[in-house]
């Protein structure tokens, strides 16, 4: 089986739970608040300051990881644009667990970074659909620069890019061991989601 059938077979129980949950619906259905959405993205900005700093710094990652995958900077856009001006990081217990267990799984496998990198480029994709319906939830455009960019950011190339890095994720020759561990940081980092988005309605960001 291709590393990226594995991933995919890994995940897509907890991905369904995710697609499922309130807060993810309220999404879809353009019925969430912004009172709601930018605690949201504040936290995903959080996770993102985490893993992507230390993808950017590992080996086993540089045939998949360029700067232009990194979404720190499109979430901090997106915050100012829907009037966000706290610069203080948001925190969860669930980010701060997951990232402690990538880094102890990434200590003897680093392509445990790997499955982190699947998880959240792999969301780029279904978040295309998003894009209309959280425009009428938060009554902006759907264009850039409107507090939608972590959804509409190179939306044009995504499809060909996708298809690109699971073709490059594909062809990594990695043990046994190693394939598991991507699977492990992929399945990880959906649990961290699902922790996020069924606590985020109830959850004061601070």
């Amino acid at each position: 089986m291709d590393l990226c059938a594995e991933l995919r077979a890994a995940t897509d129980p907890i991905h369904m739970e995710v697609e499922n949950l309130p807060l993810s619906q309220a999404m879809a259905a353009g019925t969430i608040s912004k009172d709601e959405y930018i605690p949201l993205l504040r936290l995903l900005l959080a996770a993102h300051t985490g893993w992507e700093a230390e993808v950017e710094q590992e080996p086993a990652c540089a045939a998949i990881w360029t700067p232009a995958l990194a979404r720190t900077g499109v979430l901090e856009r997106d915050l100012r644009a829907l009037g966000d001006d706290d610069t203080e990081v948001a925190s969860h217990p669930a980010i701060d667990s997951w990232l402690g267990e990538l880094r102890g799984l990434a200590t003897d496998y680093p392509e445990t970074w790997l499955g982190v990198i699947y998880l959240f480029e792999g969301s780029r994709m279904g978040s295309m659909a998003l894009l209309r319906p959280l425009a009428k939830a938060l009554q902006v455009p759907p264009i850039p620069g409107h507090g939608l960019d972590y959804h509409a950011d190179g939306i044009a190339d995504r499809v060909p890019r996708w298809q690109r890095m699971k073709r490059t994720l594909d062809g990594l020759p990695l043990s046994a061991e190693q394939r598991n561990a991507a699977v492990r940081g992929a399945v990880a980092s959906f649990e961290m989601l699902r922790e996020l988005y069924t606590a985020n309605a109830l959850l004061s960001v601070g």
